[in-house]
């Protein structure tokens, strides 16, 4: 009898040694198994040694917050608007001394490549501003479209002076998607001298921090004898950096002439050669600092 008890005495203690190393080869196999990405019953795919749930960024970011619920709402997007022009302190050595008066100028829909925007703008002046060289700040708040509503992702304010007597027109202002993630915001402006009406436009995109002229460039001109003609500006994706911008001019009058008549002299070189005749298509490449045309692009 006392040898059987030794005998189950060593069973029972072989069997504990051989759990316990059992135990130590399963730890063993599971640590070398650690990081393998596994799905769960969700098909979430999980990190396994840190328990990381890989989410889309995109998703994320539909799932922040947003400043307007739901539908587009443009007394929304103006009341948020107000609300950072009233915060910023503006300097009256060369703005003019205050109250300061905001207003609404318009409003755009911009389409990227995956994901759509609303920019609204703003001028600012000095109340009593209305003399001929008195230029408003204009200011663009770009609001991006996400699954629960809108958010406002780049306030810019007060980062372009344009205009005259104290205001900047709606109908010559227009934002248009001109790069990755980036809008460019034309402005139009005009002139008549000796019966010839010049029309331009400066476009200004932001570059970092700021935003910058990237392109200045006569696009129309018209005589009181139905002379003239007008361009077409069509923003056409590249691989990388800012698009390309084609331009297409066409005659106003078939039986004019496409010639130069008076623009300004900075202007004539991006629309007509050296006689005045004017160039029907452009193509103006982004050099890292502004367009220029493709023929002269280095």
């Amino acid at each position: 009898m006392a040898a059987g008890s030794r005998l189950e005495k060593w069973y029972w203690i072989a069997g504990i040694a051989a759990a316990i190393f059992a135990g130590f080869a399963l730890f063993e196999h599971s640590d070398k198994g650690a990081g393998i990405i596994q799905s769960g019953e969700n098909n979430t795919q999980i990190v396994g040694n840190q328990g990381t749930v890989i989410l889309d960024p995109r998703a994320v970011a539909d799932n922040e917050p947003v400043d307007i619920d739901g539908a587009w709402s443009r007394s929304q997007s103006t009341a948020l608007a107000l609300a950072a022009l009233k915060r910023k302190v503006w300097d009256p050595k060369d703005f003019g001394d205050p109250p300061y008066l905001h207003k609404f100028v318009s409003e755009h829909s911009l389409v990227y490549k995956d994901h759509q925007s609303i920019v609204i703008t703003f001028q600012t002046t000095p109340d009593d501003f209305e003399c001929h060289a008195c230029v408003p700040y204009l200011s663009f708040f770009e609001f991006e479209e996400r699954h629960r509503g809108w958010k406002l992702i780049n306030s810019d304010i007060g980062v372009v002076r344009a205009g005259g007597w104290g205001s900047f027109p709606p109908e010559d202002i227009s934002v248009r998607v001109i790069g990755e993630n980036i809008y460019g915001v034309f402005l139009k402006e005009g002139f008549t001298g000796q019966g010839v009406t010049v029309e331009d436009v400066s476009i200004c995109a932001k570059m970092g921090d700021s935003f910058k002229e990237v392109l200045f460039l006569e696009i129309a001109e018209a005589d009181p004898d139905g002379g003239g003609w007008s361009s077409a500006i069509t923003p056409s994706p590249t691989t990388t950096g800012l698009y390309d911008l084609v331009v297409d001019r066409v005659q106003d009058d078939p039986r004019h002439i496409l010639k130069w008549e008076n623009g300004p002299e900075r202007s004539k070189e991006d629309v007509a050669d050296y006689e005045g005749n004017i160039r029907t298509h452009d193509v103006f490449k982004f050099d890292g600092n502004r367009y220029m045309r493709s023929d002269v692009f280095r």
